[in-house]
């Protein structure tokens, strides 16, 4: 269950365990579109805090309708705002291992978790049992995304804004990251906070 809370410059490690081999497109794929949505979820992360913080030009620095994590990244993070590959292993269960900034990578986590138990739960339980799942997990994924509509509230936008926001910046992405992860054979995530370094 993703949360949206305030910045800082905690990093962390993002471990990505996965079968091997998988094609190489496939894992290319996943790079990319892990790329991609950590850069949506940073770009989001870093604008809410802004609007706490009470600075409101950055509502016309934010591209709200902006699909393309590219030209986002360009307008919104700086360079060390990037998630880096610091490590791998290419044997049976291998991993990669991304460093960046703590929140993206916890939401990336939760999120593929979270996936992965709903398909696991899907194909065990009857129709009825994984209606409430469902429903169940819905209702967790409202409630963690409640502060972010609420801080785009108070800055002023309008309910279709946020729900643009929130389909190209949060829902869009994850979704992809999960079919991509899917096709990358990833079988564990983990995120690990790193020792504060002052």
């Amino acid at each position: 269950m993703p949360t949206i809370t305030k910045t800082t410059s905690d990093t962390a490690s993002l471990i990505i365990s996965a079968e091997v081999p998988q094609s190489l497109k496939d894992t290319i794929a996943f790079f990319g579109t892990l790329d991609t949505a950590y850069k949506h979820l940073r770009t989001l992360e870093l604008f809410v805090a802004d609007l706490e913080d009470g600075q409101e030009s950055a509502i016309q620095l934010f591209p709200t309708y902006e699909r393309d994590a590219t030209i986002l990244a360009e307008r919104y993070l700086l360079p060390e705002d990037g998630l880096f590959l610091v490590r791998a292993k290419f044997e049976s269960e291998g991993f990669w291992g991304f460093l960046g900034p703590l929140n993206p990578l916890l939401q990336i986590r939760m999120y593929l978790q979270d996936r992965h138990e709903r398909k696991k739960d899907i194909d065990y339980r009857n129709k009825l049992e994984r209606r409430r799942l469902e429903l169940e997990i819905g209702s967790l994924w409202a409630d963690n995304l409640e502060k972010l509509v609420n801080v785009l509230k108070l800055a002023g936008f309008t309910k279709p804004q946020i729900r643009q926001i929130l389909i190209e910046h949060y829902h869009k992405p994850l979704a992809a990251l999960g079919e991509a992860a899917d096709k990358a054979g990833v079988t564990d995530i983990s995120v690990e906070s790193l020792p504060d370094a002052t």
